[in-house]
């Protein structure tokens, strides 16, 4: 077995000897296409806060309303057309879907006496408050989120029950 034995000096006059980058600077050549605008950035649009005109509250009040009596009267055709037609595409038939909405949303289902409140603005997205009183006596606060698919056709994509404040639960 051979040995090889290199002297230190030897190895620093050769490592001295090969040009290090790292005593070079570091230069890219700058690019600049033809095409590049160099007008200042335009600034993002100014989105505008949503308005509801009064038009449109009585449209969302009309389609509340529509919901809340079809589910009490089991009406399957008009309680669909309460909601998007994306929430519709999630059941085969009206029927089916009012048969889910009847078990889920049991308090509007058994509901003795009803009345709007206020509207409000979560976001983009008005929500129509409610209250209702059920047939045992507990009062009830909705809250339905609603969309505008165009048109002032403002369709239901949200719902909240939860007992009234004050209602014993």
């Amino acid at each position: 077995m051979k040995r090889y034995i290199v002297s230190f000096s030897l190895a620093l006059a050769v490592m001295t000897a090969v040009p290090s980058f790292a005593d070079q600077p570091f230069v890219t050549p700058p690019v600049q296409p033809a095409n590049i605008d160099r007008s200042a950035p335009t600034p993002p649009p100014v989105k505008q806060p949503l308005e509801i005109t009064a038009i449109d509250r009585a449209v969302i009040a009309f389609v509340v309303r529509m919901h809340v009596a079809s589910l009490s009267q089991q009406k399957s055709f008009e309680f669909s057309r309460t909601f998007t037609q994306k929430t519709q595409d999630h059941f085969k038939s009206a029927d089916q879907m009012l048969a889910f909405f009847s078990r889920r949303y049991f308090p509007v289902r058994y509901g003795k006496s009803f009345h709007l409140d206020s509207l409000s603005l979560r976001g983009e997205i008005p929500v129509q408050h409610a209250y209702l009183v059920d047939r045992g006596g507990v009062r009830w606060r909705l809250s339905y989120g609603l969309k505008d698919m165009g048109n002032r056709k403002w369709r239901i994509i949200s719902t909240v029950i939860k007992p009234a404040p004050g209602t014993p639960t």
